[in-house]
Parts: structure tokens; C-alpha cells; sequence
């Protein structure tokens, strides 16, 4: 069985919650902190997940506000789907 980093298992589960629907477009994710305490790691592999998911435009920044998920026309496609 191939060992996963904990960045990717988490940005697979978010990108995962985000294609299936179960977030909705433009709702806002959970803080830096709140990620950090539900999975169990440090803040640095949150925030290498959260940039994973950036580069895929699953999610985006809103300065000051928090981080949001992105409308499912932004998104690269799913090689997987």
C-alpha cells in the first residue's frame, strides 16, 4: 500500500467534499486553526494542502475574510472523473 503524505490525504478529502457537492460554491472553508485541530497536524501541512487546492482553483483568498470554495466553472478538470 502506497503511503500518502498528510498534505495530500487532506487536500483529497477537501477536493473530494468540494466535486461531490457536499460544499457549496462560495461557502467558506474552516480556518487554519479549526483544519488544524479536526486532522490532527501542524498549521504548515494545512497550508500545504490549502495551496494544492489553490493551484487546482477548487478554492480561493479572500484577504482578511477567510478561504472559499470556488464556483465548479473555475475548477481544472478532474482527471480522475
Amino acid at each position: 500500500m502506497p503511503v500518502t503524505s498528510d498534505y495530500a490525504r487532506i487536500a483529497h478529502e477537501i477536493e473530494t467534499s468540494i466535486r461531490s457537492g457536499a460544499r457549496e460554491p462560495h461557502s467558506k472553508l474552516p480556518t487554519l486553526l479549526e483544519l488544524r485541530e479536526a486532522y490532527g497536524v501542524s498549521e504548515t501541512t494545512i497550508k500545504f494542502a490549502l495551496v494544492w487546492l489553490e493551484s487546482r482553483h477548487l478554492i480561493y483568498r479572500h484577504q482578511g475574510k477567510g478561504i472559499y470554495v470556488n464556483a465548479s466553472d473555475a475548477w481544472l478538470i478532474d482527471p480522475e472523473g
